[in-house]
């Protein structure tokens, strides 16, 4: 905004003002042609019932499986999965994995691949892997313990 003296926004509207001039994080591609690119509301509503939002017993993994199976169950002619992908995946994070993704510094993530990647690394690490592989190695029944 031209002509906003900066030094009298409150933190709120400074941030939202510097958020609109950024560029997003993830790129969503140009649809070239003439493309009727919609998704219908049945599919919307669908994608935004399975939210993931970064709570310790959400599955990163699964929730990219059942994202690609409803994303599955549509073709839009002349779009690409990739395409369409970049452009709905956002849509099924909220809370802390939305926040993740609004934060990406601007043009980050320009493919599926990549932000399948991001999302993965971001939230099942290697190092969550390991101590999941660690405690049940350690796994131990006490004395006074069944296994019932």
């Amino acid at each position: 905004m031209v002509g906003v003296d900066v030094n009298t926004l409150t933190m709120e509207q400074y941030l939202a003002l510097s958020r609109e001039n950024q560029a997003p994080g993830v790129v969503k591609p140009e649809i070239r042609g003439n493309v009727n690119f919609k998704i219908k509301s049945q599919f919307m509503r669908e994608l935004r019932e399975d939210t993931f939002s970064e709570n310790k017993y959400e599955d990163a993994h699964d929730h990219i499986d059942r994202v690609l199976s409803i994303v599955s169950l549509f073709n839009i002619s002349g779009v690409s999965k990739d395409v369409v992908m970049l452009r709905v995946f956002p849509f099924t994070l909220t809370g802390a994995a939305k926040r993740w993704v609004d934060r990406l510094a601007p043009g980050t993530i320009n493919t599926w691949d990549l932000y399948k990647k991001a999302f993965i690394q971001r939230y099942c690490p290697p190092s969550m892997t390991t101590k999941q592989f660690e405690d049940i190695h350690n796994f131990k029944k006490e004395g006074n313990e069944s296994l019932y």
